[in-house]
């Protein structure tokens, strides 16, 4: 998916970039930490060196800080978009938009580097969750490290997506009531804000599938971090693995499935390497070798 909106210029919108960016950290997950994981639990333990176990363990936590933020960065621009919408090219210009989804990732990054650096926790592989985690050195240390996380990166971003969504919701009802009910009638503006809709559900959507699969996630993970002597069912110790899988997986078909445009230009990419009858699609120099 990642791939179809980079060569397809008519993905590369401000309002596109979001869910580009979303469907990148998707694809981080995907291959920063699900297979590893896998084998885990085929095998039973850990078959990688420490370096790979603090990759994982790298990206998963990039992934896990990074989504919030990008959704509630989203979520604002619809909020530009559809409620301030004379205001919305000044702040998110492509450029812009860009910019703003590299600096809170390098500053994130530098997060985590900073505060592995400083030996307030290290990357350990846990057998309860088959995955690579954080060890806090103190308890004081998990204290102040949960302190700035969580409002940074959870509860800022959730404010911003409420508010914002909350405002869009309102102007999407506006609008419903005076679009016109014939088809004919409907002028170029009005086609775009049916596309501007599109991509607000479709991103919404998205937030309500990261709200669903990472509360429990984080819930059991932090329960078992400030009750260490909690017991749990090994089903239970695993919701934390899953529904993060399945968050990613589930995204990619909620993105084609509220944008038209995306399923068209999906099938145009796929057409260029295979026939739509499924045949394989030769270029002309490998024809001519035959």
């Amino acid at each position: 998916m990642a791939l179809t909106m980079y060569k397809s210029p008519r993905l590369r919108t401000t309002s596109d970039i979001y869910i580009f960016a979303l469907s990148v950290l998707d694809l981080m997950w995907s291959t920063c930490v699900m297979p590893m994981t896998t084998i885990a639990l085929l095998t039973g333990k850990w078959n990688f060196s420490e370096t790979v176990c603090e990759f994982q363990a790298s990206g998963d936590y990039s992934v896990l800080y990074s989504s919030p933020v990008t959704m509630g960065l989203a979520a604002f621009n619809r909020y530009m978009r559809l409620v301030k919408s004379k205001h919305c090219h000044k702040v998110f210009s492509l450029k812009k938009s860009r910019m703003f989804l590299t600096v809170f990732w390098l500053l994130l990054a530098m997060y985590i580097i900073i505060v592995k650096s400083a030996t307030w926790q290290r990357f350990e592989f846990l057998p309860d969750y088959a995955l690579c985690a954080t060890i806090f050195s103190t308890k004081r240390s998990a204290l102040v490290y949960y302190c700035i996380t969580i409002p940074v990166c959870f509860v800022i971003p959730s404010f911003i997506i409420i508010f914002s969504y909350l405002h869009v919701y309102n102007a999407i009802r506006q609008h419903n009531r005076d679009i016109s009910p014939s088809f004919h009638n409907r002028t170029n503006q009005t086609r775009l804000a049916i596309q501007e809709i599109r991509i607000s559900r479709a991103l919404v959507f998205v937030t309500a599938v990261f709200v669903v699969c990472w509360i429990p996630t984080w819930v059991i993970a932090l329960a078992k971090r400030l009750q260490p002597t909690l017991k749990l069912h090994r089903s239970w110790k695993l919701v934390p693995v899953f529904l993060p899988f399945l968050s990613s997986a589930i995204n990619p078909f909620i993105y084609a499935g509220n944008n038209p445009t995306f399923r068209s230009e999906f099938k145009r990419l796929f057409c260029l390497s295979w026939n739509c009858n499924g045949t394989i699609r030769l270029k002309p120099k490998a024809m001519e070798l035959i």
